[in-house]
């Protein structure tokens, strides 16, 4: 490493980051110019062929490493951040073996507004309210770069805005990530405009808030050279949420293969703490993360199987373990890819509910439906409507509320489990119908704790004390909640 970086510059300086996670170079100014993420080894190659180029983990070894580096955007004027990158990539190559892989370079992007450096080597400006990022590869991942630059500049109060080329394509880890006030997704088009990524809006610059809607925000043209999302594919989105008592013993991880099982009939292949995910799936792994990490939140993302012919479906996903005053708390989200013509229908989803519901800890399920490209990536200005399946609420949920006005909702419920403490299921429709969207909205209206008066709560919980359910925040897209209910002692440290 230390002798390809000398062949990226050796006038640079080495700046090592993070205990050596990270290496930077910077001039004599002290700005950085290039920065270099120590390897790690991929469990396999389909990772390579995802987030690169199909075919080419072939060339590769079967578990190679990814080393990856990038320039700063130094425009014009500065030094070539992008040869003094392929230099080091070329060195480590020649002496290691494997393939440099490099993006294209994208005509015109010598824009004031796209080139910049910062102490972040994948954030290009900051103002006191947004970071912006520019990324021109392909596919745009959520990648350690993109973790870590969502997660400082989220600490900083500060929005995220990622800018592409009209060419380019985000993976489905990264594209649920970019939500928030002033998180965008902006496109530059080929004539130089700047185009949300999601609804095709027109954007202007502002010098607090970055990229913000254009008073001629209803001009909405053509902003991607893809075709009309020709290659669409039905996508079932689920998000659930599990709350465990803490114990030794607890193993993390078994929801998401009841989830993978019953809907794609595949276990996770590979999991991580980013893209590419380099780990073979492994439950106990992933709990001894968990474990080292807390009271800390750990956040990881799984993938399917993927480069078969077997007829298994793709699918992608996150889990986020975080402590609660209940116990250990999994809230996990899961999209599945499938032909245009796949049916999901409520009926369907019942027997995953009721075996969900087994299980001490259920806490909530949602299940929509949407379109995706076959491989779970999105094209700009492919945004379709996100349309409600079911829904499901655990017995905290049914008990805070009172079974029968859980049970009078607009959307008849299914209830499993004790009559008095049941898991409720409701059946809204098989997510093509547009109109199903304001039966939902009624349906969380009629679950809003607010919907019933404190004392209908005490009478129905027999005179106790009302605890705050964890399903009332309510939204009309899928999201995880996190509120808590009855406060327990502390946990101990040892336990999880």
């Amino acid at each position: 490493m230390t002798r390809a970086l000398v062949h990226a510059g050796p006038e640079l300086r080495v700046r090592p980051v993070a205990d050596g996670a990270l290496v930077q170079l910077r001039d004599d100014a002290g700005r950085m110019i290039a920065a270099v993420q120590a390897a790690q080894r991929l469990s396999c190659t389909t990772e390579i062929d995802r987030l690169l180029t199909p075919g080419l983990g072939r060339a590769l070894a079967e578990q190679p490493y990814w080393v990856e580096a990038r320039g700063t955007r130094t425009g014009a004027q500065g030094p070539d951040t992008r040869a003094i990158v392929r230099r080091f990539a070329d060195a480590l190559v020649e002496q290691f073996g494997g393939t440099v892989w490099s993006p294209d370079p994208t005509p015109g992007w010598d824009d004031p507004l796209l080139t910049g450096v910062t102490d972040h080597p994948t954030v290009t400006v900051t103002t006191p309210k947004v970071a912006v990022a520019v990324q021109d590869r392909p596919v745009v991942a959520m990648d350690p770069w993109m973790v870590d630059a969502l997660h400082t500049h989220a600490h900083a109060r500060r929005a995220f805005q990622l800018v592409t080329p009209s060419t380019s394509r985000l993976t489905h880890i990264l594209r649920s990530a970019l939500t928030g006030p002033f998180t965008r997704w902006v496109v530059r088009t080929p004539r130089g405009a700047h185009r949300d990524g999601f609804s095709g809006a027109l954007l202007t610059w502002h010098e607090e808030l970055g990229f913000v809607c254009s008073e001629r925000s209803s001009d909405t043209g053509q902003i991607t050279e893809y075709e009309d999302n020709a290659d669409a594919q039905a996508l079932l989105l689920v998000d659930l949420s599990v709350i465990h008592p803490p114990g030794r013993d607890l193993r993390l991880g078994t929801c998401v293969e009841t989830l993978t099982l019953s809907l794609t009939g595949s276990l996770p292949a590979l999991w991580g703490t980013s893209e590419p995910a380099p780990l073979v799936w492994s439950p106990d792994d992933l709990t001894g993360l968990a474990r080292r990490r807390a009271p800390k939140a750990t956040w990881t993302i799984f993938n399917g199987p993927t480069g078969h012919d077997d007829g298994s479906r793709v699918f992608s996903g996150t889990l986020r373990v975080t402590r609660v005053p209940e116990g250990v708390r999994e809230d996990v989200t899961l999209a599945i890819g499938g032909p245009a013509d796949t049916t999901f229908t409520p009926d369907t989803l019942t027997p995953l509910v009721k075996e969900l519901t087994k299980e001490e800890g259920f806490h909530r399920i949602a299940v929509h439906r949407t379109r995706s490209r076959a491989d779970l990536t999105y094209t700009p200005d492919t945004t379709t409507p996100v349309i409600p399946i079911g829904l499901g609420i655990g017995p905290a949920a049914t008990t805070g509320l009172g079974v029968d006005h859980a049970l009078a909702a607009p959307v008849r419920g299914v209830p499993f489990g004790p009559p008095m403490t049941p898991c409720v299921w409701y059946a809204i429709g098989d997510g093509t119908d547009p109109s199903d969207l304001e039966l939902h909205r009624s349906l969380l209206a009629h679950l809003r704790p607010e919907s019933t008066s404190p004392a209908e709560r005490q009478e129905r919980n027999g005179g106790g004390t009302y605890g705050r359910s964890s399903h009332t925040k309510t939204a009309s897209r899928p999201c995880s909640h996190a509120g808590t209910s009855d406060v327990r002692e502390p946990l101990a440290p040892g336990d999880l």
